[in-house]
């Protein structure tokens, strides 16, 4: 599902982009990539922090995809971060990327284009975050480390703090 945003997003934005943003196709592609990554870990994110229910109700188009929404915020923040450290683009010009980018994306995500959801369930499944296993290692590497991090995670810390 998010592939199907992005593919939108590159098709109506890549212009913009390389016109006002003065970006290569390259660069445009990039930038794309670096939203799906931004977006997928601002979801995370909601989800791990216990809005689920908030992401649902955005994908569903029953809340607004507009700059009061943590959920925009959360991931225009993010992806401006990652446009500043993974593509080295300055504050300004990543700003200015974010600022034409997330609301299509935003406004695209809560859109009947991208699908609806009849639960909770269902929407971490079209996310790629489905089923007990995804939920599970994302809660592992919150929490202690998967099997390439023995001991790692928040619990892990706390663990080396006081043992």
């Amino acid at each position: 599902m998010l592939d199907q945003l992005m593919s939108m997003a590159k098709e109506k934005l890549g212009g913009q982009l390389q016109s006002q943003a003065n970006l290569s196709s390259n660069q445009v592609e990039q930038t794309m990539d670096v939203a799906k990554d931004s977006m997928m870990d601002s979801l995370k994110d909601q989800v791990l922090g216990g809005n689920l229910s908030g992401v649902m109700n955005l994908f569903n188009g029953q809340d607004k995809p507009n700059a009061s929404n943590p959920i925009y915020q959360a991931f225009a923040g993010n992806f401006v971060s990652n446009l500043i450290s993974k593509l080295g683009f300055g504050q300004d010009k990543a700003k200015m990327i974010s600022d034409m980018a997330t609301p299509f994306l935003m406004q695209k995500f809560g859109s009947s284009e991208t699908g609806q959801a009849e639960n909770e369930s269902g929407l971490m499944s079209m996310l790629g975050m489905g089923g007990d296993n995804a939920i599970t290692g994302m809660l592992k590497g919150f929490m202690g480390g998967g099997s390439g991090n023995p001991g790692g995670g928040l619990l892990g810390g706390l663990g080396k703090m006081f043992g």
